[in-house]
């Protein structure tokens, strides 16, 4: 099965993409533009952590973990402090909602590989990057957006 995230637009933030399984859209991404991960082939093992949580980790071609996920976190902050490529629908740049239902149902997809014994490859590609500009309220310090909502 060959998981592959096209990353789409990229500023100074975070980097916005989608996320294909074997060439079907399943959802949208976005990272941390300072810490993402390079463009390339890794791969996908899902890791079960407890019964109720299964994490889709990351790994090099030679079986080592890079220490990213592709998983839960609602914008580019989270994805930064979690060190995990988020997914779900998109709400504005740089943040994603829904995805606790998306992100199920791949999971279920990739058991059934796992089950099949089937090698779960993950690509990255930046062939088709935009540079973009963060929308505004990103790249204000918070204390003016208090001040700006008071007035």
């Amino acid at each position: 099965m060959e998981v592959y995230i096209k990353r789409q637009t990229i500023n100074e933030l975070y980097t916005e993409g989608c996320i294909f399984i074997n060439g079907e859209k399943q959802t949208h991404t976005v990272e941390s533009t300072e810490q993402m991960l390079p463009a390339g082939k890794y791969l996908v093992k899902l890791v079960t952590k407890n019964a109720h949580k299964r994490e889709l980790e990351i790994f090099t071609p030679e079986g080592r973990s890079v220490g990213w996920r592709i998983g839960l976190a609602n914008s580019w902050i989270g994805s930064r402090k979690q060190r995990t490529i988020s997914i779900g629908q998109p709400l504005i740049p740089g943040v994603v909602y829904k995805a606790t239902e998306i992100y199920e149902r791949i999971v279920k997809r990739l058991e059934k590989c796992k089950a099949r014994k089937e090698v779960i490859s993950l690509i990255i590609d930046e062939s088709h990057l935009v540079q973009d500009q963060p929308i505004s309220h990103w790249t204000k310090p918070p204390c003016l957006l208090t001040e700006e909502r008071n007035a």
